[in-house]
């Protein structure tokens, strides 16, 4: 099954026997094969596929199979037209009390959020979750404008129906109760990028739909070390004073109970913050006050590229894709050329968010509130700076290697001056040729991050993951075009 709906446990119940039903045609939508994956379900749990007469429900077939004096917590998996009405009388009917509905946004077999069937909270939800690709903006914008008004499901069938045979709550609403008290009432569950460090994010809301927190849910080991890194970060940065800089308060670090499963609880930005799909002042005063707030002095360029040859060793002993399979071997030359260049220059290094992309960030008054600092670590300057540009211009944009080549480095672009600012604000005395190595630091670092995510997600069993291989390939591609001009540079030091 999909690691994904593996968020179904949460809506599950602690007490009693939960199932997770569907029918037979449901069964290769939700990649369920043979005698089913049951990882991370407990003895507690039975995912069952219900035989589902011609004319009837799943929740007709579903619920006859229970026995009224079990103390059971069901999930439905749907997405037929049956009418709530009909649906709260079939399980009555059976000894059921209807509890909740989920809509799975936008499908089962991409199931990217689990919002509750409320129009109330539709315009609340996923505030700090908002998609990067064009079809999931799509899907998103479609359902924030559908379900409103009642139509949600015209385009969205999938949904999750909880059901349930005594008074009890279901995990996660539970687990936020303890924590919370009962001010927590409705909650959504982001199932997050599919893949090796794949973990969930649920939006915590109170009655009038008003987000209170965010809590990250990590249920593997790799998923479980990032948010402890993370933690980690935000407690140290916690204990610095910013003014242009804000982040996210840790609340709560723990394990779910009777599960594996680590959870952050971090409180949510407060006022109208807002996203800027293009680099702003806001972003860079603030990476100017992280940098200077954090820097650790300097590091040898021997120092700073020694982990690239070790990360490269490793790469070059995996299978990998065709297309990408040569340019480990371009990697080692390039490296090497750029050792030459470095051997005996100090360059200074501070703290860097490491994912800092549009999507992270908002933006209000002349502040930028940054989230996800999973992947935060001492780096060289404007290492923030160039991710964001990167990703942007790729990824949002479209733009080709060559064109993020010329945003990155020319003197009139949109970008010079905002890379002129945090210069001028983080070092003193530093010419166009450390900026341009800066870059080619840069390049070098994300090319091989994209790398080991790609090993790691094929030899785990997942697919290969086109945005990867797109970025390694546009990234080599702009080192091979922007380090030859380091020795035009250098002549002009």
């Amino acid at each position: 099954m999909d690691e994904r709906l593996y968020g179904l446990i949460y809506l599950t119940a602690v007490e009693g026997i939960s199932r997770i039903m569907f029918s037979r045609r449901l069964s290769s939508v939700l990649g369920i094969k043979g005698a089913f994956c049951q990882e991370g379900l407990n003895k507690n749990h039975e995912l069952i596929e219900v035989k589902v007469e011609k004319g009837a429900t799943i929740f007709e077939a579903g619920a006859a199979s229970i026995v009224k004096s079990e103390k059971s917590y069901v999930l439905f998996l749907d997405d037929s037209w049956a009418s709530l009405t009909k649906i709260k009388t079939t399980l009555n009917n059976r000894g059921l009390i209807y509890k909740h509905t989920y809509m799975v946004v936008p499908s089962f077999k991409n199931p990217r959020w689990l919002f509750p069937e409320s129009r109330r909270l539709t315009q609340k939800c996923g505030k700090i979750v908002k998609p990067s690709k064009l079809k999931s903006i799509i899907a998103w914008n479609l359902f924030r404008f559908l379900n409103p008004v009642g139509l949600g499901r015209l385009l969205f069938p999938a949904r999750i129906v909880v059901a349930q045979s005594g008074n009890f709550e279901g995990r996660m609403q539970q687990y936020l109760n303890n924590f919370f008290g009962r001010s927590a009432r409705d909650f959504i569950i982001y199932t997050g990028a599919y893949g090796y460090f794949q973990k969930f994010t649920v939006q915590i809301m109170d009655k009038a739909g008003d987000i209170k927190a965010y809590a990250k849910i990590g249920h593997t080991a790799q998923t479980k070390e990032r948010i402890i890194k993370e933690h980690e970060i935000l407690i140290r940065l916690g204990n610095i004073r910013y003014t242009c800089l804000n982040l996210p308060k840790v609340l709560h670090l723990g394990y779910m109970p009777n599960t594996n499963d680590l959870v952050m609880i971090q409180g949510a930005s407060d006022g109208s913050w807002h996203l800027a799909w293009t680099l702003v002042v806001e972003h860079v005063d603030a990476l100017v006050e992280l940098f200077n707030k954090t820097s650790t002095g300097t590091k040898s360029g021997t120092e700073l590229l020694a982990g690239f040859d070790v990360a490269l060793d490793g790469i070059k002993k995996s299978v990998l894709p065709k297309e990408v399979s040569k340019i480990p071997e371009r990697h080692d030359i390039l490296i090497e050329r750029l050792k030459r260049e470095l051997h005996g220059v100090a360059l200074p290094v501070g703290l860097a968010h490491g994912d800092f992309s549009p999507w992270n960030i908002y933006i209000k008054e002349g502040k930028a509130f940054v989230f996800d600092w999973e992947t935060a670590k001492v780096r060289v300057p404007l290492w923030d700076m160039y991710n964001f540009i990167f990703h942007s211009e790729l990824d949002i944009h479209s733009k080709s290697a060559h064109d993020v080549f010329e945003l990155m480095t020319g003197k009139q672009t949109k970008y010079y001056s905002l890379i002129d600012r945090y210069i001028s604000r983080t070092q003193k005395n530093c010419c166009y040729y450390n900026v341009h190595v800066f870059l080619i630091i840069y390049l070098f670092e994300i090319s091989i991050w994209y790398f080991n995510c790609l090993t790691k997600q094929l030899s785990a069993g997942f697919d290969e993951e086109r945005g990867e291989i797109k970025f390694i390939k546009a990234a080599i591609s702009i080192i091979e075009e922007a380090l030859p001009g380091l020795d035009n540079l250098l002549n002009h030091k």
